[in-house]
C-alpha cells in the first residue's frame, strides 16, 4: 500500500514526497517531518474483518500538530488493486489540498506562464544569456504587477546572479531594493524567503540566510532552498553540515545540475578533489553546453595534477562562453608550466571581460610581480585589486579569502603591517581553511618570516593542500634547497595530493573563488560555484 500510494504522489505537481530518514523517530511527527525535510505527515491503518478491509489515514501539521485531513476507504480482500487504487485517489485529492500554495496576486495566466518561464531561465545561471533574458521578462512583468511578491522575488535572485557574474554594484542594490518591497507585500512567501536568503548570504548574514532558507523550505521542499541552506553552511565553514545538505538535495533532485555542482564545490573545498570531480563530470553530462561544468571539472583536475586535462577543459569553456573566470584558470595552469607571457596575456583578458573583479587584478599583479621585465606592470594592477577588494570587504566583512588575498596584494607591494592585519583578520575567521593557511604561508615569507612561512605551509599540506604548484611557485624558489621543505614536497606527492585537497584555491595567481559557496554559481570561483 504504501509503494502503490508513492507511485501515485511521485508525478503530482504541487507535491514532492521526501523519504523518513532511518534514523528519525518514527512516534514524533515534528522530529521525523524536520529530519526529512516534510511539511506535511501521512499516517495511516489497516483493519481487516473476515474478507472486509478499512484503511484510515490522516495528514497533519507537524509544527502546530493539526490534523489537515482524513479519509476512510473500505473495500475487500477479494479485490486488493481497486482498494489501493481509491486510497491512492483520495490522498492525492487531499493532499493536494492541503499543500496548494497561496493564490497569486493575479489571475492572468500568460504572466503566470512568462513568470515560470524565466524561473526556468534562472536555473541556468551559469549561461549569462539566460540571466539577462530573465532579468528583462521579470522587469517587464514587474512593470505589469508591481505588487506581485513572487515576481519581485525572482527579479531580485536574477540580479544578485547579475551582481555575482560582474560584481557591479548596482546589480546588488536594485536587488536590495526589490527584496525590501517583496517583505513588505509577503514577508513569509517562499520565494521571498529564498530571495531574502540570497541577499543575506551575499552579504556574509549567514545566521540570517540560514533561518530565511529553512523556513523557506518548511513552507514546501524546494531545490533552491536546499542549495541555499547547503551554501550558507558551506559560508559558515560547516562543510561536513553544507555536504550533507548537498547529498540529500542532489538525492531529492538528481537531474537538477545545480546540486552536483554545488556538492562539487562543497568536495572541492573538504579536499576531496577526485569527489569533486566525479560530481562535476555529472554537470557536464547534464548540460553539456556549461561553461561553468566544464571550468569546474578543468579546477578539479588541475588540482590532481593533471595539466593537460585542466586546459582542456577550460578551453572547452572558453569555447562555449568566453568568462573571465575561466581566462584566470587558464592562466593560472599556463603559469605553472613556465609559460609566463601566455599567462599574463590570459589574466588580462580577464581584467578586460571583469573590469570590477578584483581577484583577476590581483592574479595579474602577482604574475608581473614574478616575470622578468614585467615587474613595472604590477603595482597598478595590484593597487586597482586592493582598492576593490576594500570596497567589497565593506560589504561582507566576514569574506575570510578575501582577506587572505588582500594580505597577499599588500605583502607584494611591501605594505608588512597591512599584510599582517589583514591575514590576521582571515584566519580569525577561517582558522582551519587550507588556502587561508597557504595565504599566511606567502605573507610570511614575502615579509621575510621564514619559519613561520614553513610552518603555515606544513599546516595547509597536512590539511590537504596540494603541493604541484609549490615546486614552481616562485615565492617558495628561496627555499628548494631547504631540507624541511623538501620533506613536505615529498610527503605531499606521497599522500597529500591524492584527494584531500581542502580548498579550491591555488597558488599565487590562484583562480578565482566561491561565493557561494556559491554554487555555486558565484563571481570569484575557481573550482565551485
Amino acid at each position: 500500500l504504501a509503494a502503490t500510494l508513492e507511485a501515485a504522489l511521485a508525478h503530482a505537481p504541487e507535491l514532492r514526497l521526501v523519504p523518513v530518514p532511518a534514523s528519525a523517530c518514527a512516534t514524533d511527527d515534528r522530529a521525523m517531518a524536520g529530519a526529512a525535510g516534510a511539511n506535511v505527515v501521512v499516517r495511516g491503518a489497516v483493519h481487516r474483518a473476515g474478507t472486509e478491509l478499512r484503511v484510515t489515514f490522516v495528514a497533519r501539521d507537524p509544527v502546530r500538530a493539526l490534523d489537515l485531513g482524513g479519509a476512510v476507504v473500505d473495500g475487500s480482500v477479494m479485490q486488493p488493486f481497486d482498494l489501493e487504487d481509491r486510497v491512492a485517489r483520495e490522498a492525492a485529492k487531499l493532499l493536494g489540498s492541503t499543500t496548494a500554495s497561496a493564490p497569486r496576486p493575479t489571475s492572468d495566466p500568460a504572466a503566470a506562464e512568462r513568470l515560470q518561464r524565466a524561473r526556468a531561465w534562472l536555473k541556468r545561471n551559469d549561461v549569462d544569456a539566460m540571466v539577462l533574458g530573465a532579468v528583462q521578462e521579470l522587469e517587464h512583468l514587474h512593470a505589469e504587477a508591481p505588487a506581485d511578491p513572487e515576481v519581485m522575488a525572482s527579479l531580485a535572485v536574477a540580479y544578485l546572479y547579475r551582481y555575482r557574474e560582474t560584481g557591479e554594484r548596482r546589480w546588488h542594490a536594485d536587488a536590495a531594493r526589490v527584496c525590501e518591497r517583496a517583505v513588505e507585500i509577503a514577508q513569509y512567501n517562499m520565494d521571498v524567503l529564498i530571495a531574502t536568503g540570497e541577499l543575506a548570504l551575499i552579504s556574509g548574514a549567514t545566521e540570517r540566510a540560514t533561518q530565511a532558507f529553512e523556513r523557506a523550505g518548511r513552507e514546501r521542499p524546494a531545490v533552491d532552498a536546499a542549495l541555499g541552506l547547503a551554501r550558507a553552511r558551506m559560508q559558515a565553514g560547516s562543510l561536513d553540515q553544507a555536504a550533507t545538505h548537498a547529498v540529500a538535495a542532489c538525492a531529492a533532485w538528481p537531474e537538477d545540475w545545480r546540486t552536483h555542482n554545488l556538492l562539487g564545490a562543497i568536495r572541492y573545498r573538504q579536499g576531496e578533489a577526485r569527489a569533486a570531480a566525479a560530481c562535476w563530470r555529472r554537470v557536464v553530462e547534464l548540460v553539456p553546453d556549461s561553461s561553468r561544468g566544464w571550468r569546474n571539472l578543468g579546477s578539479a583536475q588541475y588540482r590532481l595534477g593533471d595539466f593537460g586535462g585542466a586546459t582542456c577543459a577550460y578551453e572547452r569553456a572558453l569555447a562555449i562562453q568566453p568568462d573571465a573566470r575561466t581566462y584566470s584558470n587558464l592562466a593560472t595552469v599556463l603559469h605553472y608550466s613556465g609559460r609566463a607571457d601566455q599567462a599574463i596575456a590570459a589574466f588580462r583578458k580577464a581584467t578586460e571581460l571583469s573590469p570590477g573583479e578584483a581577484v583577476h587584478w590581483g592574479n595579474l599583479g602577482n604574475a608581473c610581480r614574478w616575470s622578468p621585465g614585467r615587474e613595472a606592470e604590477a603595482p597598478p594592477a595590484l593597487e586597482r585589486a586592493i582598492a576593490l577588494m576594500r570596497d567589497q570587504l565593506a560589504r561582507n566583512p566576514h569574506d575570510a579569502d578575501g582577506w587572505a588575498r588582500l594580505a597577499g596584494w599588500h605583502a607584494n607591494l611591501g605594505c608588512a603591517h597591512e599584510a599582517r592585519m589583514a591575514i590576521g583578520r582571515a584566519l580569525a575567521l577561517a582558522p582551519d581553511d587550507v588556502a587561508c593557511l597557504m595565504h599566511a604561508a606567502r605573507v610570511a615569507l614575502v615579509l621575510g618570516d621564514t619559519a613561520q612561512g614553513l610552518s603555515r605551509a606544513r599546516d595547509a599540506v597536512m590539511r590537504g593542500y596540494g603541493v604541484g604548484e609549490l615546486r614552481n611557485d616562485p615565492q617558495f624558489a628561496n627555499l628548494r634547497a631547504n631540507p624541511e621543505f623538501l620533506a613536505l614536497l615529498e610527503w605531499g606527492r606521497g599522500g597529500g595530493e591524492s584527494g584531500h585537497e581542502r580548498s579550491g584555491r591555488h597558488g599565487s595567481q590562484e583562480e578565482g573563488r566561491e561565493e557561494e559557496g556559491r554554487e555555486e554559481e558565484g563571481r570569484r570561483q575557481e573550482g565551485g560555484g
